[in-house]
């Protein structure tokens, strides 16, 4: 079994790390982003303003506020909560569901540490983004209105999904046809997309796409070039199933593989950390099931290591088996030659030399076999 046979499971993650309601990532799911998305329904001028994602506050402190320096973090609570309770409906448990298929197969803070970074670097160019419109359009709207939502979160998790289970399928459509976990970023993408088009310019969803945007490309660079996958030994998943042509449909794969090939060609040139590095040893070496496992936790460990040493005494014993009844057939081979070659009196030259000719094809022969069995798949 290889890895892209465990890639194209359609069942859900083995559970290899024991999940409790007190892990890291159950208290930021089920406690912090709903409690914050409740806080910013009740006071959403005072909430939208502290945690939300204001540029003009990202920089510059708030004059008499309690805290007199700029509130950088909004770059990360920003994607930890949503303002809309119809978008926070949909998003919501969609995250819970994209959570419960990752934290048995990453570990709690693994999938913590994913969503932190992914919700810092969305925020990042989220920022940058509504900067530039600022400085283009020089409207004050931009510059201190409040941004935020889930969106970004759920698209960051769906590319964890797709990683690990890219054919899995989410919803089953009418002939023969249905949604996999591989079409689900893009699709969070378009729907971000199309909110953001038909909203008006002074809204706050018109600028939720940025956020959305930034966690669809972080969340593809994380797991792409810097997770480290602890079984395969390696960075990044270097397969060709996860390239960034791979996010979108297959109509426009062509195009953008030639876009990204040329940018990586560059930015390999720039940024040495964006190059695709290989661990210690090759892949093949490693249990294939737990090839896309990126955690290292002893249960994980112990996991892998029950798995390796089944296969390996398995082996062992094919092996030690196979010899035996080499040994055996030569053995008796052997044994009929003298046997015969005993009977015979010194005087009868010729049908010794023709029975011990007949030995030599028995062996021979039965070498043969024994060498077109072991070179015979299995």
């Amino acid at each position: 079994m290889n890895s892209s046979d465990i890639r194209s499971s359609e069942s859900a993650p083995v559970a290899y790390h024991h999940t409790s309601s007190k892990s890291l990532s159950r208290i930021l799911l089920l406690g912090v982003v709903p409690c914050l998305s409740v806080l910013s329904w009740i006071w959403p001028n005072a909430v939208g303003e502290f945690i939300g994602l204001v540029p003009a506050r990202t920089i510059y402190p708030a004059s008499g506020a309690l805290l007199p320096i700029p509130r950088f973090w909004n770059l990360i609570t920003s994607s930890l909560y949503d303002p809309s309770i119809v978008r926070f409906v949909f998003h919501y448990p969609l995250a819970v569901w994209l959570t419960s298929l990752l934290e048995p197969l990453w570990g709690s803070k693994m999938l913590v540490k994913f969503i932190i970074l992914t919700a810092f670097f969305s925020g990042v160019f989220a920022f940058i983004c509504r900067v530039i419109n600022y400085y283009v359009t020089r409207s004050e709207v931009i510059w201190f209105q409040p941004t935020a939502t889930i969106s970004g979160l759920d698209c960051a998790l769906a590319i964890g999904v797709k990683q690990a289970f890219p054919t899995m399928k989410l919803v089953r459509i009418p002939h023969h046809r249905s949604i996999e976990a591989e079409h689900l970023p893009f699709t969070l993408l378009v729907i971000a997309l199309i909110v953001a088009v038909l909203s008006p310019a002074t809204s706050p969803a018109h600028h939720d796409v940025a956020l959305t945007a930034g966690a669809f490309i972080s969340g593809w660079v994380y797991i792409r070039y810097y997770m480290y996958f602890y079984f395969a030994q390696q960075y990044g998943d270097h397969s060709n199933d996860f390239r960034f042509a791979s996010m979108f449909p297959k109509a426009l794969r062509p195009f953008f593989d030639r876009v990204c090939g040329s940018l990586y060609a560059v930015m390999t040139r720039m940024c040495g950390g964006l190059r695709l590095r290989h661990g210690r040893n090759n892949s093949e070496s490693v249990p294939s099931d737990m090839l896309y496992g990126p955690s290292a936790t002893a249960h994980a460990q112990a996991h892998s290591r029950a798995l390796f040493s089944d296969a390996t005494d398995q082996a062992a014993s094919m092996a030690s088996s196979a010899k035996r009844e080499f040994d055996d057939r030569r053995r008796r081979a052997l044994q009929f030659l003298d046997d015969n070659m005993g009977t015979l009196s010194s005087s009868d030259e010729n049908r010794r030399a023709d029975l011990a000719d007949r030995g030599r094809e028995v062996v021979n022969h039965e070498l043969q076999t024994l060498e077109e069995g072991k070179a015979s798949p299995l």
